[in-house]
């Protein structure tokens, strides 16, 4: 069992200049942390040589580190980044007395499963990505190690500035002159914003150790802010532009192959198809998201249209 950690927090964020790890690290400065950023991009930096300094810190881990298959990086590379170096990654934290890792997962675990999941339902990945993060999940779960505590986070697709994928390509339709066929599209699927994830992923740390001396004995945690169709989605980020939402009632028979021939076959399922995290173990420990989803998809489109006037 960890010690009781003593003095003020230190974070370390691998993956720190990325989309999530720029919240997480602004997040954890503004709660009072010290925050180490470590790069694992250079090959001739392993983890342990990174985490040498940092030995007898009593520090928390963040391993937000990773590609995705949007990145164009083959199977072999995913595997090699997502599983490989988040376990190098752990063991050097051991090595270095961490006294927590924090994993980042992803939804994609359970890849085209449809309906809610939990923290318990069995992870079902379909493609190279989702493989990978699952795979890593049960790696670190098989070299554990008690005195450095393993917290693994799944999140749904995260808005805020700087996101990637059918959040943004959504956005740049929404964005167009044309009317969009999602008018029956009532299937309710999660999201949370950047911000609220990385306080998440802070408060999860804290459940290592509770004021009583006990920890949280929980593994796996689910977040999410909030429940949205993909027609709610273009309503809501066609106010956020300053847009009226034109969605044609396209039937479910025609929607799919439209949505397929143009936004490909995976868009289908997430788009389409409903999909819900449920958080309530999350929720029942205290933890309140800080952002309302309405200001967080604003953020979202205030970024995109900076990009956009570039």
């Amino acid at each position: 069992m960890s010690q009781p950690h003593q003095g003020p927090n230190r974070g370390i964020v691998t993956g720190a200049s990325g989309f999530i790890g720029r919240y997480l690290v602004r997040d954890l400065e503004e709660a009072g942390w010290h925050v180490t950023r470590v790069s694992l991009r250079d090959q001739e930096q392993s983890p342990q040589a990174a985490f040498s300094a940092l030995a007898g810190e009593s520090a928390v881990v963040f391993h937000l580190a990773g590609l995705a298959r949007g990145d164009g990086e083959a199977d072999e590379s995913l595997d090699l980044v997502n599983r490989e170096l988040a376990v190098q990654t752990y063991r050097a934290a051991c090595a270095s007395s961490a006294r927590c890792f924090v994993y980042l997962s992803s939804s994609r675990v359970f890849g085209a499963r449809s309906g809610r999941v939990d923290e318990t339902t069995d992870v079902e990945p379909d493609d190279a990505y989702g493989r990978s993060k699952a795979d890593a999940e049960a790696s670190l779960r098989a070299i554990e190690d008690p005195a450095t505590r393993l917290m693994i986070v799944r999140a749904p697709p995260v808005y805020g500035a700087g996101c990637k994928g059918n959040l943004v390509r959504l956005l740049r339709l929404v964005s167009g002159p044309w009317p969009l066929p999602f008018g029956r599209a009532n299937a309710r699927r999660s999201y949370v914003s950047a911000v609220n994830l990385a306080s998440a992923l802070r408060w999860i740390a804290s459940r290592v150790e509770r004021r009583d001396g006990t920890s949280d004995q929980a593994l796996v945690w689910h977040v999410a802010d909030c429940e949205l169709s993909t027609r709610q989605l273009c309503e809501r980020l066609a106010c956020a532009v300053g847009r009226r939402s034109v969605l044609l009632p396209v039937p479910m028979a025609l929607l799919v192959p439209l949505t397929r021939a143009t936004l490909g076959g995976r868009a289908v399922g997430t788009l389409l198809d409903p999909f819900q995290f449920d958080r309530e173990r999350l929720v029942a420990t205290g933890w309140c998201p800080p952002q309302d989803y309405r200001e967080g998809f604003e953020e979202m489109v205030t970024w995109f249209r900076s990009q956009s006037r570039r």
